[in-house]
């Protein structure tokens, strides 16, 4: 029975090595067996979701040690490990102070080996993949943070242009914030954000892209929906923090100021479009203050 989640690539244009290892492994992991290696390469750059790839130091087209630096530089946080046979130690020595291999494995390989190289290297996937999360991921709210953000709106942008696709920014101002810190303390304040990150990821759609983008500011990306749509969430978003309090009275409230910019109806400049959609949010700001 298969008590493993994590995705293995395993590379090498030996039928009988493949064979060997499908023996040894059985079906305690999810692995996928590929012979040629830049098939491999096409797969991990459509699914980047290994944890750990393996691959033999000589086969045709590409080596090893070529063949795991591309996959580094395609899934840097894939584990990679690279089969050598003993003459080629030296290869195989290289590679790891060059960082493109995490370990690698003689042949043949005793299964106790094998195993316990494969769980270290599924070890220290788990190890990449938490410290990339934290380094992208706010720790308040468990919302992207801006770095993440600015990556995806690039890559967005980009997407968008190359296949004539509309995107939106929405961008999100708590009002009155400085005054609740200053009031009521810094764990209402946290709170506060607590709240809207909350609302927020239950009022937008699975594939909106939400962010904390500052101290009190919040930012989503919205691809494929026109501007009433938008509106409508907006309104959604702001009715929800009517109903929201932060003390046991229910007497202080939440509410936001909002603005909305859209590629490319706006702006096809990305700098324009963020200045546009912080525009939109201090109208939105001052209209509230004149009622």
């Amino acid at each position: 029975m298969n008590k493993n989640n994590e995705k293995i690539l395993f590379v090498d244009d030996d039928q009988k090595i493949i064979n060997s290892f499908k023996k040894q492994l059985g079906t305690k992991y999810k692995i996928d067996f590929i012979m040629d290696p830049l098939t491999a390469l096409n797969i991990i750059k459509k699914d980047k979701k290994y944890s750990v790839v393996i691959a033999d130091l000589k086969m045709p087209g590409i080596d090893g040690v070529n063949f795991l630096e591309k996959v580094k530089k395609i899934s840097p946080i894939t584990t990679r490990i690279m089969l050598t046979g003993n003459a080629e130690l030296d290869v195989a020595i290289d590679a790891i102070n060059k960082g493109y291999i995490f370990k690698f494995l003689t042949k043949p390989c005793l299964k106790k080996d094998l195993l316990n190289t494969i769980n270290q290297a599924i070890t220290n996937y788990k190890n990449a993949l938490k410290q990339q999360t934290e380094s992208i991921t706010d720790p308040l709210t468990g919302l992207w943070n801006r770095r993440y953000i600015d990556k995806e709106l690039s890559r967005i942008f980009k997407s968008a242009e190359r296949y004539k696709y509309d995107f939106t920014i929405l961008f999100i101002d708590i009002n009155d914030f400085k005054q609740v810190n200053d009031k009521f303390g810094h764990n209402k304040g946290d709170l506060v954000l607590k709240i809207i990150a909350n609302l927020l990821k239950e009022t937008c759609r699975s594939t909106d892209i939400i962010a904390r983008y500052g101290g009190d500011e919040f930012l989503i990306l919205i691809e494929h929906n026109d501007k009433n749509k938008i509106l409508h969430l907006v309104d959604r978003i702001k009715k929800g923090l009517s109903k929201k309090y932060i003390d046991k009275n229910n007497s202080i409230g939440i509410s936001i100021a909002a603005g909305i910019a859209s590629y490319p109806k706006d702006t096809k400049d990305i700098k324009i479009l963020l200045k546009i959609a912080d525009s939109e949010m201090y109208k939105d700001k001052n209209a509230q203050k004149k009622e």
